[in-house]
């Protein structure tokens, strides 16, 4: 597993991603055991230092907060603007059966970004999957950033230093959101002022 170090000494050699994701298989299996792990989602995450780098391994997407391990995810605002100008939103109120914040408001989309697909193919298969959209509308989606945050939304289960890709959809007057993956129970079309009230004086988005 070592190899000679520029300086002299010695280095772990890298592990090819497909054997270093076994290796991590057990490990998840302790966390697990040891209550250090949410709910399994069934879903891999890919493990790397930056956006831009090359995988190193995958893992089940529940064990990379004990593990401090950088995840991301697609998000995305779909807006009505009316003929005045104003500004309504699409907000989720998600699953009450949900493991992670049942029951309070969301975006109208939003997924973690799983192994094996892009951020644009992943905001494509969650927009079908979380509001019926069809393909063509959510290829309209523009990027508008990315928001950063390190996180312990369970003590002790350790920090999660999350990025979000950003999205924002400018949707038509007849197009209602209508969940098909069960993790939204209901859409309601909010006026801005009513967004920002909930924002500023209740506790009812999601972190």
């Amino acid at each position: 597993p070592f190899e000679p170090a520029p300086d002299g000494g010695l280095a772990i050699r890298p592990a090819e991603p497909a054997a270093l994701s076994r290796a991590m298989a057990p490990v998840v299996d302790v966390l697990e055991q040891a209550g250090l792990t949410s709910t399994r989602r069934g879903e891999l995450y890919t493990v790397r230092h930056r956006r831009s780098d090359p995988p190193l391994f995958e893992i089940e997407r529940a064990a990379t907060p004990a593990l401090g391990l950088r995840a991301w995810g697609v998000h995305l605002v779909g807006y009505v603007r009316s003929a005045d100008g104003r500004y309504r939103f699409w907000i989720g109120t998600r699953s009450f059966t949900k493991p992670t914040y049942p029951g309070q408001l969301d975006n109208t989309v939003a997924g973690g970004q799983p192994a094996g697909l892009s951020f644009r193919d992943n905001l494509i298969k969650e927009c079908a999957e979380e509001a019926g959209m069809p393909a063509a509308l959510a290829r309209q989606a523009i990027p508008t950033g990315i928001l950063r945050y390190l996180h312990e939304d369970v003590p002790g289960r350790g920090v999660k230093p999350d990025e979000l890709m950003l999205y924002e959809l400018a949707l038509p007057e007849e197009f209602t959101p209508i969940c098909q993956d069960g993790e939204i129970a209901r859409f309601d079309l909010m006026d801005q002022e009513e967004v920002r009230a909930l924002i500023r004086d209740t506790d009812r988005f999601k972190f």
